[in-house]
């Protein structure tokens, strides 16, 4: 643990630590008559608003002591004085480049004076991303399949056994046709009027039709459609009142999912659209 640059102090009531500690350091001796025990902190620990920032201190003086260097213009890149070697740094995974064996062995060294390290050549994970290197194409293919995994498992997400590519009935394409929608029918000019059209467009909440008839120079607005994610406050029939995770607001949405009626609960965070 990385040492403070000056000592902190904390007090701890005695009820609050596991007898066996008590017994260990003889605590019911050091305890004040109302029952506190007063610590003396000369070392980062956990929970401690600057450990990290000693931690990095801590490396950052010990890289530097063996002629490695921290980018001035890119955080997190370090570099080393004479040889090619090149990493980043994040929290505590190092991501390396290097041209010559002896160079990795040299930065390797250096980490296990003062770590524990374990050592990964074929790169196949990093901060927990895993990566798929194709050295023929000169590409690396990113995954979080245990993070999605669980995800898919906390919102009780139901793989289908057929490829689904919409939530709603495919609607067969009209091939050959300028523009594709669910109907459309236009009318001849009158004598004194336009053509109009009729169009009929397909909700992606609910998969009604939704039919709109005007002139077929008028234009029509289109809806932004956002995904958010927020936490169920209440459930009332099929209204779901969501907090948004990011503005806070209150938002009434629609519960048109059959598959997940009755399985929310208060306090769930889910997924929702609104326009």
């Amino acid at each position: 643990m990385s040492p403070l640059k000056r000592p902190e102090f904390a007090k701890i009531k005695l009820t609050d630590i596991p007898e066996e500690v008590i017994n260990e350091y003889k605590l019911h001796q050091l305890a004040t008559s109302d029952g506190w025990v007063y610590v003396k902190v000369t070392r980062a620990m956990y929970g401690l608003p600057q450990a990290g920032s000693l931690g990095q201190d801590q490396l950052e003086k010990r890289l530097n002591h063996e002629g490695y260097y921290q980018s001035q213009t890119v955080p997190g890149l370090w570099k080393h004085k004479t040889k090619t070697i090149q990493f980043v740094l994040v929290v505590d995974d190092f991501g390396i480049k290097y041209i010559s064996k002896d160079d990795l062995d040299h930065l390797i060294r250096t980490l296990k004076k003062y770590y524990d390290v374990a050592v990964d050549l074929d790169g196949k994970e990093f901060v927990k991303i895993e990566l798929d290197w194709d050295y023929t194409n000169k590409k690396v293919h990113l995954s979080m399949k245990p993070y999605l995994d669980k995800s898919l498992r906390q919102f009780d997400n139901v793989v289908p056994t057929k490829r689904q590519h919409s939530p709603y009935p495919h609607v067969e394409p009209k091939y050959g046709a300028k523009q594709q929608f669910a109907e459309y029918d236009t009318s001849k000019p009158g004598k004194h009027g336009a053509a109009n059209a009729r169009i009929v467009g397909q909700g992606i909440f609910d998969g009604k039709n939704r039919p709109h008839v005007g002139p077929v120079s008028m234009q029509i607005h289109i809806p932004m459609i956002n995904k958010k994610v927020g936490q169920i406050i209440s459930i009332n029939g099929n209204t779901v009142q969501v907090m948004d995770s990011e503005s806070f607001e209150t938002i009434d949405v629609a519960m048109i999912d059959e598959a997940v009626e009755g399985k929310l609960e208060n306090g769930d965070a889910i997924y929702f659209r609104y326009s």
